[in-house]
C-alpha cells in the first residue's frame, strides 16, 4: 500500500470516529435535554468538546497530506499504540462502572489499568523515537496514539453507558452522586456524567499523548547519546 493510500485510509478512519462522537452526543441531548443544566457547565463543556474534536480534525487532516513513508509508518504506528491505551480505558471503564468497586482485586484493577492507560504513550515515544532516531518520532507516535485512544474511548465509555444502564442505574455510588447533582433525574445524570468523562479522555488524548510521547522521545535520545559518548579513561 502506498503512503499516500494509508495515510488517507486512517484520515477516513478518524473522520469516522469523530464523526461517532458527534452523533453520539447530539443524540443525549436530543434524548436527555436535562444534561444542558445549569447551562454554565454545559457551555464549558461543550465548548471544550468541540474545540477538541476540531483540532483533531485540523491535526489529522494536515498530518495525512504528506507521500512521505516515513510519515505513514509514524501515523500506523501509532495509532496502534492508540488501540492499546484505549483497551486499558476500556478494562478501567468496566471494572469503575460495572463492577463492585469495594472489591480489593477490582480496585487493583480499575487502577492499575489507568496507570498502564496512562504510561504507555511515554513508552510509545521512547519506541518511536528509538527505531526512528529523533525526538520528532516520539512526539508524532505519541500525538497519534492519543487521538486513537481518545476517540475509540468516548466511544467505549458511551457505548458501557448505554449497554449497562440498567446496571449503573442501581449502582449506590451514583445514587449518591446523583442526589448531590442537581440533575432532573438519575439516567439524566448518568448520560451527562459519561459525557463528561468521555469529553476528558479526548482531552487527555490531545495533550497527555504528544507530551508523554515527547519525553519518552527525549529521554531516548539522552539515553541514547549517552552511550555514543568516548569512555573517560
Amino acid at each position: 500500500m502506498s503512503p499516500r493510500l494509508s495515510l488517507s485510509l486512517i484520515r477516513q478512519t478518524v473522520m469516522i470516529g469523530v464523526l461517532l462522537c458527534l452523533l453520539v452526543t447530539g443524540y443525549s441531548l436530543f434524548r436527555f435535554p436535562g444534561i444542558l443544566l445549569p447551562p454554565q457547565v454545559a457551555i464549558i463543556f461543550a465548548g471544550v468538546f468541540h474545540v477538541v474534536l476540531l483540532s483533531y480534525v485540523v491535526i489529522v487532516w494536515r498530518s495525512t497530506q504528506s507521500t512521505d513513508s516515513n510519515e505513514a509508518w509514524i501515523a500506523h504506528r501509532g495509532a496502534t499504540w492508540g488501540i492499546i491505551v484505549a483497551g486499558f480505558w476500556l478494562i478501567e471503564i468496566v471494572a469503575g462502572n460495572l463492577l463492585d468497586p469495594n472489591h480489593r482485586a477490582v480496585q487493583i484493577i480499575y487502577f492499575g489499568s489507568s496507570i498502564i492507560a496512562f504510561a504507555v504513550p511515554f513508552f510509545a515515544g521512547i519506541w518511536g523515537a528509538k527505531r526512528s532516531g529523533t525526538i520528532r518520532a516520539g512526539t508524532l507516535v505519541g500525538l497519534w496514539s492519543g487521538i486513537v485512544s481518545g476517540l475509540l474511548t468516548f466511544l467505549s465509555l458511551m457505548a458501557v453507558t448505554y449497554l449497562f444502564i440498567n446496571n449503573m442505574l442501581k449502582d449506590p455510588q451514583n445514587i449518591l452522586q446523583f442526589q448531590r447533582s442537581g440533575a432532573p433525574n438519575l439516567v439524566t445524570f448518568i448520560i451527562g456524567d459519561s459525557l463528561a468523562g468521555a469529553t476528558g479522555h479526548l482531552v487527555i488524548g490531545l495533550v497527555l499523548g504528544p507530551g508523554l510521547g515527547t519525553i519518552g522521545g527525549v529521554i531516548c535520545k539522552a539515553l541514547a547519546s549517552g552511550k555514543s559518548k568516548p569512555a573517560m579513561l
